[in-house]
């Protein structure tokens, strides 16, 4: 069982992380998408598909973040943090094939599996990482003996 500090940290590593998903999102949107496109960079597409990746590793953390521990605690839990995004943007995608006015781009199925490689990595190798390595110290209580 996860002790309530430890569970502040998780949930606060959640936050700083989306928070830095959004930033690197509209840093890609605002600045790299544009100056892809006006040099006609090669680029395996990721000028139009990496909303696909920001959103995979964005809908895992929001996971984290507002679902209960017992949602995601455990091997299989952990596994629901990465699968259940991907799995979302897969549908997502192939719904698009059906829908008028909508774009079935492949890249787009590719790049979903890269955003469930970075949501495994930042949740197993970041988050769990540092929340085992550095415990939370406790205060020392002085006694009058």
């Amino acid at each position: 069982m996860i002790g309530f500090n430890q569970m502040n940290r998780i949930k606060i590593q959640a936050l700083i992380s989306i928070s830095c998903v959004i930033i690197v999102h509209l840093l890609l949107d605002i600045v790299y998408r544009p100056w892809a496109i006006v040099n006609d960079i090669s680029d395996f597409g990721f000028k139009h598909s990496f909303t696909q990746v920001t959103s995979v590793i964005g809908i895992s953390l929001l996971i984290l973040l507002l679902e209960k521990e017992s949602t995601w605690k455990g091997q299989y839990g952990k596994a629901f943090l990465v699968v259940v995004p991907v799995v979302a943007m897969l549908l997502y995608e192939f719904i698009q094939h059906y829908i008028e006015h909508s774009t079935f781009d492949p890249n787009d199925l590719m790049y979903t599996f890269v955003g469930g490689l970075g949501a495994y990595i930042i949740h197993f190798h970041v988050i769990d990482h540092s929340c085992t390595t550095f415990p939370i110290s406790k205060k020392k209580t002085s006694r009058p003996f």
